[in-house]
């Protein structure tokens, strides 16, 4: 919006104009009958125009138009609430007001990186029946929905705390672990591990021909 003083300047100028017109035209002593329209309206600006004041309201008039004009662009410009839009796309598109740095009015923006699973080791030791132990250390620093566990060596041996499978897994980190889907085939085993999150141990014997090998798939 324009200023107060600004607007009320220009109705009082305004005002000024249009009293100092009335008397211009009370002013002309012309009769309809014997001017035409052109010597008519010539003679009513020459009145106008010869007011003393005329010059200076029109001059203020167009000085206060120019000078709210900025004020009134202004005003509009911070007058336009409609939010800036921004499109993020991923898995389900994404329409967010005003994101900044990751955070969409007040909610945090999920940007988890996409999980990896690192493998260190093996840590190798002969025991003393003559059989290989082999260590790994499992990193999952991100949360995970499944890891696919799978060692392959020619002559592994059952887990002696578990006949049944081959791969000893323990979690470093409290609470319960679950394993999925295990089996064992000729010459490599396997076990899944749901939710992975945090570092495991796995621990695999072999006959001592060779370390075994040892991968880790996000599934």
């Amino acid at each position: 919006m324009r200023s107060k003083p600004a607007i009320a300047g220009v109705l009082f100028l305004s005002f000024d104009a249009l009293r100092g017109i009335v008397e211009a035209l009370e002013g002309v002593n012309v009769g309809h009958e014997l001017l035409d329209r052109h010597t008519f309206l010539g003679g009513v600006a020459a009145q106008i125009l010869a007011i003393p004041w005329v010059w200076p309201t029109v001059v203020g008039i167009a000085l206060l138009v120019w000078a709210a004009w900025p004020l009134q662009k202004r005003s509009l410009m911070a007058g336009d609430k409609t939010p800036p839009v921004s499109n993020v796309s991923g898995k389900g598109d994404v329409t967010s007001y005003n994101q900044s740095g990751g955070v969409t009015a007040g909610t945090y923006v999920n940007q988890a990186p996409e999980p990896i699973c690192i493998v260190n080791g093996p840590e190798v030791s002969i025991l003393a029946d003559g059989t290989l132990s082999a260590t790994f250390r499992l990193e999952v620093p991100h949360l995970a929905e499944n890891i696919q566990v799978v060692v392959t060596s020619p002559a592994l041996l059952p887990n002696p705390n578990d006949p049944s499978s081959v791969l000893n897994i323990s979690g470093n980190r409290t609470g319960l672990l679950m394993l999925g889907h295990s089996g064992t085939r000729d010459g490599f085993a396997f076990s899944n591990i749901p939710h992975a999150l945090g570092s495991y141990t796995v621990i695999v014997r072999t006959n001592g021909d060779g370390a075994p090998k040892l991968t880790c798939e996000i599934t």
